[in-house]
């Protein structure tokens, strides 16, 4: 039984069933993460549910029960060149409310917690287990 998750109780408050998915595996590789100016910066590793709670706009309502458990999960990409593919496809408007300056780099290790399957754009969520501390392992790689 894998270790339990940062955000269990979360998870379970909202009754979710399968979360995170049955595929998601605990497994070692490196992956792209955007970040705000420094690492340091408080949101950097927080998930985006808690960010919306913060705001008392959580859970949304029209939210299927898949993208309530994936917002408990951190967003990763595969490779430098997806991260940067799909932060272009972004409206600029909605770049500059989520306020990410860089591209962090790191490792996840198996003891982290679980990657869920890599998307057709590089994008794979993560669901980090308690002890997680991922800020010790990821430097600024680039600007975005």
């Amino acid at each position: 039984m894998p270790a339990r998750l940062k955000h269990q109780d979360s998870i379970d408050a909202l009754d979710l069933t399968d979360c995170p998915s049955q595929n998601a595996k605990e497994k070692d590789c490196e992956a792209f993460r955007w970040c705000f100016e420094t690492l340091d910066h408080p949101d950097t590793w927080t998930p985006q549910a808690q960010k919306l709670q913060r705001e008392g706009s959580f859970p949304r309502e029209n939210w299927s029960t898949e993208r309530l458990c994936d917002s408990w999960a951190l967003s990763f990409f595969n490779s430098e060149r997806n991260a940067k593919a799909v932060w272009m496809s972004i409206n600029p408007k909605l770049k500059a409310k989520m306020g990410y300056k860089n591209l962090s780099r790191g490792t996840l290790k198996k003891k982290d917690g679980l990657c869920c399957p890599t998307e057709h754009n590089g994008h794979f969520n993560f669901f980090e287990f308690e002890k997680c501390n991922l800020e010790k392992r990821f430097v600024i790689h680039s600007k975005l």
